[in-house]
């Protein structure tokens, strides 16, 4: 008998545990992260001059070593890949009033190494923006790691670089490949001939590729992997520019166990916040400090969608103080840091 009631309880703790573990769900909101440097509040509108750098002659890219070029190819046309991850990240962003990619015939007049103050007026009036952005410099270097055994497995278990790979493969070939970019961007405004900012990043980008030896070094596929790795580092140059929005910064709120929150939950995945928002405000008074905690960290949570921090701070702290747990404190760090940053993400919008 003791026994059997033993396994009753264990059985019944084990279902309340398991009810709350399935009390909740996750979705995904979108924060403004602010940049890692500030620009001058002058820079509103912004054309980026499509090259970068001096350009190389055919056959060329820089100072890389390891891949396989084309000799007749105009890599410059590949290093355009920075400017365009940079214009990607900067186009997105709310930061700007405009961003314009400069026409391309102001190109010729790089290739001497010298650009004048009428040429950029020339961009910003044909584009009617205030500022110029230019790649002034680029060093890049390049690595390649790679096996080759046809038709058996390859232990790449010493490639300990890679950990996240498995020991054994079935390719023909496997390919490791890392551009370092050194880049210095600058910012011009040409209305007062006056250089307003210059940046150096130093950016390191990693590729995986697995195919046949012959396809993974021919000279159009490094190509258009040199050029999905200068994107890709011409963004994070962007990204550090300019406030960018964060399209997957996670949370979770709370579905159960009661049936309102769960007629709530429903309403979240229709869209309607303003009426799920109305259930969980009603519960956030109830007897139950429990059930109020969970109302009321789902309140904190619509406030923060709605980019109201100071609401969402306020919510979150009455769920503390009904029923702390390791939630209720977790997410009220992430509000309170969010708030930190909030002054410099304002000063940094508005350029003041």
């Amino acid at each position: 008998m003791v026994k059997k009631l033993l396994y009753i309880s264990t059985t019944f703790i084990c279902l309340i545990l398991l009810l709350n573990s399935c009390s909740t769900s996750s979705l995904l909101i979108s924060v403004l992260q602010p940049a890692k440097v500030s620009l001058p509040g002058t820079i509103k509108r912004i054309s980026i001059l499509p090259v970068a750098g001096i350009p190389d002659p055919p056959g060329v890219f820089d100072s890389l070593e390891n891949v396989l070029l084309d000799p007749a190819y105009d890599y410059n046309k590949t290093r355009k890949g920075y400017l365009y991850g940079a214009y990607e990240a900067m186009a997105s962003s709310p930061r700007f009033k405009k961003v314009e990619i400069a026409d391309s015939s102001f190109v010729d007049s790089v290739f001497s190494g010298m650009i004048s103050w009428d040429v950029l007026k020339e961009i910003c009036r044909h584009d009617s923006t205030d500022a110029v952005l230019l790649i002034k410099k680029v060093v890049a270097h390049d690595s390649i790691q790679y096996l080759e055994e046809s038709g058996k497995k390859v232990n790449i278990s010493v490639l300990t670089e890679y950990p996240k790979y498995p020991e054994e493969y079935d390719y023909g070939c496997i390919l490791f490949f890392r551009l370092i970019s050194n880049t210095k961007w600058a910012f011009y405004q040409p209305a007062i001939q006056m250089k307003l900012a210059q940046y150096s990043f130093s950016d390191t980008i990693d590729f995986y590729r697995n195919n046949s030896c012959e396809v993974v070094f021919s000279p159009d596929t490094m190509r258009n992997l040199l050029y999905s790795a200068c994107f890709y580092t011409g963004k994070k140059v962007g990204e550090r520019l300019t406030p960018v929005w964060d399209d997957a910064a996670q949370r979770f709120f709370y579905t159960g166990p009661s049936k309102n929150l769960r007629d709530a939950a429903g309403l979240v995945k229709k869209n309607q916040w303003n009426e799920a928002s109305q259930i969980w405000n009603a519960l956030s008074v109830e007897k139950n400090k429990s059930l109020a905690c969970k109302a009321s960290f789902n309140m904190a949570l619509a406030w923060e969608r709605a980019d109201d921090l100071d609401q969402a701070l306020i919510w979150i702290s009455y769920a503390d103080s009904l029923f702390s747990n390791s939630k209720t404190l977790a997410y009220k760090k992430i509000l309170k840091k969010r708030l930190e940053t909030r002054d410099l993400l304002d000063k940094q919008m508005t350029g003041n």
